[in-house]
């Protein structure tokens, strides 16, 4: 009896990660000191599987996190600006999902 009740909360915890994934990819479109941001992160109900979590880096620094409680169809989307944003500059944008997983990627301005 153990070993089924073992099986069962197994197997609803790995169905839960099924439907679960990490965002699909990054975009991310610099004008002067400003970053607009796409993640796109196809789901099934926006309300309860969403990017949860935004961070940007400049240079390895973090200079922006931004938090959300849903998003938008199969995007999350925002705008960051960065004052000190110059040509040469390496941004990273990391996503979090609120279920499981993340991405980051990186650009040079």
């Amino acid at each position: 009896m153990k070993v089924l009740c073992w099986t069962v909360l197994l197997s609803l915890g790995f169905c839960g990660l099924l439907f679960s994934h990490p965002p699909v990819d990054i975009e991310t479109k610099v004008s002067g000191t400003q970053i607009d941001i796409t993640v796109n992160h196809p789901v099934g109900d926006p309300n309860t599987h969403y990017i949860d979590k935004i961070e940007v880096f400049l240079n390895g620094i973090k200079v922006s996190e931004q938090s959300f409680k849903q998003q938008d169809g199969n995007f999350q989307k925002t705008t960051v600006t960065v004052p000190s944003l110059k040509k040469g500059d390496a941004v990273e944008v990391s996503a979090n999902c609120n279920r499981f997983g993340n991405l980051r990627k990186s650009t040079a301005v």
